[in-house]
């Protein structure tokens, strides 16, 4: 008994043993296959980004997709949440592959003469790539919701080294990558033309270009012609007849806008709404009687935030 005792134990111990070494295996296998989708997704998202067949809708929906492609969307909860290492491996591969990919795109573009107005393929693709900064993979999400802990996007981690920088505080190692040399300008950028394209998606909701009357697209015409030396922008607003849906997304985007302008005079970058853009919005008429302004909350939210864009 017990000599047969001890080879049942052997035989358990020998099993445990094999099912732990498929379990690692498994978990490998898994890995290799994440890792490998994952890449494939985002070199194919990446190029549709660029594309000269695709709108800016489509950019910023492929830029998405890009985004919420790197691994450190896509890690499970135990290397979320105890292995911090490996995560910060995940950010580290995010910001090598993401600069050296954005910086071949931002050389070929000129960030002063950008403009959400103008449909230039590769300023769009820039466009984009800002628009979709903050997308975050449901995958993420959903484990951070269930377990109570933040999730993390690609712009808060461009933030928080930028952040980090401000104050003088310990960067880690992709926080530095970001931070080098062209890179550093390259994300700056970047942010500034995130307060812009917002700007410009949350201006389309509030305005309809359809109902400009001749003198209003003669003017808008030689605005563009002059490069804002002449002439102005000026887009009929409907507000007063859009929807409570249409309202709400409009505060919506005005308000991520707003976030980026905030976030970048907090580290010390002055960020003046593109000239079109300002034009366009200086031109908007907030008007109706004292009780028609206090019965409709929301447009005097979006005019108070119309003003703070401005400034």
């Amino acid at each position: 008994m017990p000599k047969t005792t001890e080879q049942m134990k052997a035989t358990t111990n020998e099993m445990n043993s094999t099912m732990g070494g498929m379990y690692a295996n498994m978990e490998t296998l898994l890995e290799l296959s994440r890792s490998k989708e994952a890449e494939a997704t985002r070199a194919e998202k990446f190029e549709a980004v660029l594309s000269k067949k695709k709108g800016i809708g489509e950019k910023i929906t492929s830029a998405a997709v890009y985004f919420k492609s790197y691994e450190y969307q896509l890690a499970t909860l135990k290397e979320s949440s105890r292995l911090s290492h490996k995560m910060d491996s995940f950010r580290l591969d995010a910001v090598n592959e993401f600069t050296r990919r954005m910086c071949d795109l931002y050389k070929k573009i000129n960030p002063n003469k950008m403009s959400p107005t103008k449909d230039k393929n590769l300023d769009n693709a820039f466009y984009a790539f800002a628009a979709a900064l903050h997308m975050n993979h449901h995958f993420q999400e959903q484990i951070a919701e269930d377990n109570h802990f933040q999730t993390v996007s690609f712009l808060d981690i461009i933030k928080e080294a930028l952040r980090k920088e401000q104050y003088g505080e310990r960067l880690k190692e992709h926080e530095d990558i970001l931070l080098t040399g062209l890179n550093r300008e390259m994300v700056i950028e970047l942010l500034k033309a995130r307060v812009d394209i917002l700007a410009g998606i949350a201006f389309s909701y509030m305005t309809d270009k359809r109902e400009m009357g001749i003198k209003a697209k003669g003017k808008g015409l030689l605005f563009k012609l002059s490069g804002g030396r002449l002439g102005s922008i000026k887009v009929p607003m409907t507000l007063d007849e859009a929807n409570d849906s249409t309202r709400r997304t409009t505060i919506k985007t005005l308000d991520a806008a707003l976030k980026m302008k905030r976030f970048l005079g907090e580290i010390g970058v002055e960020k003046d709404l593109e000239k079109y853009l300002r034009s366009g919005y200086g031109n908007l008429s907030f008007t109706g009687s004292e009780d028609q302004a206090q019965d409709n909350k929301e447009i005097n939210e979006i005019e108070m935030m119309v003003k703070e864009i401005l400034e």
